[in-house]
């Protein structure tokens, strides 16, 4: 194979890789990516490469155009050999279409669908071209940081930013995607309270009940549980395995275990990290003080869990204040 024919073949190859991976970098998922670093030396090189997207980007630019000249430069050559008149003429009308169809349309059509596959069995000739061309793009890049002009950039994501990827991960295989709309559910609950997520329907039986009582109630209700009003407002809990485990002439109410209570209007995420801190599955969320309609109730986490990975007919109902 003749230089010519080389430096064509490279030249389209280099032009294909810079278009597909520049809209690799916008459709593919930065959690997906970060995720699977952990066990890919090929998306953690890929995470290197595109840390900077801006000096990405100029690599990129830069790359194509050199490919692009060297394109036409080639066939040039490759036409002059032949001994054609006007071979920049025709060098230009044969690779138009053919650099737009090969080098444009079909890459960037590519990685607009498998991107998260693509784009780090693709990261070590990217890497490759970062290096080569450092020195080139390094002035594009200031270049485009001094227009930007200077801007605090906070390095965590910000909740709108979680939440844009959580709704782009909705779109994600079956299993994933009910994973991630789990995750944005529970997300979007914070700071509106935890009325949609309290447990309703839980027997509460008087302090003075019976085990015949309990244990009646207890599979009725199928839960293993059930809560023995007392004194105050918060009832305490009891459970199947307390029932089983204490003595038989023990009284209910002297198995049953007090609830972590939950501050005043807490939200799902407050409720989780103050039930993890406890290490219990349940706890009593208050009513309000002053609020006339929201009422307290209990909160299980088993029940939390199912509805945010309900299908979203049922789970996307509005969230009101607790």
């Amino acid at each position: 194979m003749s230089a010519e024919w080389s430096f064509l073949l490279l030249g389209l190859a280099i032009s294909a890789l810079c278009s597909g991976s520049e809209t690799g970098l916008y459709a593919m998922n930065p959690l997906k990516i970060r995720h699977a670093a952990r066990r890919s030396a090929a998306a953690a090189l890929l995470l290197r490469v595109i840390r900077s997207p801006a000096g990405f980007l100029a690599t990129l630019l830069v790359a194509n155009n050199v490919a692009n000249d060297a394109l036409v430069q080639a066939a040039i050559s490759l036409l002059e050999r032949y001994e054609i008149e006007d071979a920049p003429l025709w060098a230009t009308l044969a690779l138009t279409p053919v650099v737009f169809l090969l080098c444009d349309m079909l890459p960037k059509q590519w990685m607009a669908v498998h991107a998260e596959s693509t784009m780090p069995a693709l990261s070590w000739p990217l890497a490759a071209l970062r290096v080569l061309l450092f020195p080139i793009a390094l002035p594009l890049l200031l270049l485009a940081r001094l227009f930007e002009g200077r801007r605090d950039e906070d390095p965590v994501l910000g909740r709108q930013q979680w939440t844009a990827l959580l709704r782009e991960g909705e779109r994600s295989a079956p299993g994933e995607a009910q994973v991630m709309s789990a995750a944005l559910r529970a997300l979007e609950a914070r700071g509106h309270g935890l009325g949609p997520f309290l447990r309703a329907g839980v027997p509460r039986l008087s302090q003075s009940a019976g085990r015949d009582e309990v244990m009646q109630a207890m599979a009725a209700h199928g839960a293993g549980f059930v809560l023995l009003d007392r004194a105050t407002d918060v009832p305490a809990l009891l459970t199947g395995a307390r029932m089983l485990q204490g003595a038989s002439a023990l009284e209910p109410a002297a198995l049953a275990t007090p609830l972590l209570v939950l501050p005043p209007r807490c939200d799902l995420a407050g409720a989780l990290a103050a039930m993890r801190v406890a290490g219990v599955a349940l706890a009593w969320m208050p009513a309000p003080v002053g609020s006339a309609k929201a009422a307290g109730g209990l909160l299980d986490l088993e029940y939390a869990l199912s509805l945010l990975t309900a299908p979203p007919a049922v789970a996307n109902r509005p969230v009101r204040p607790a």
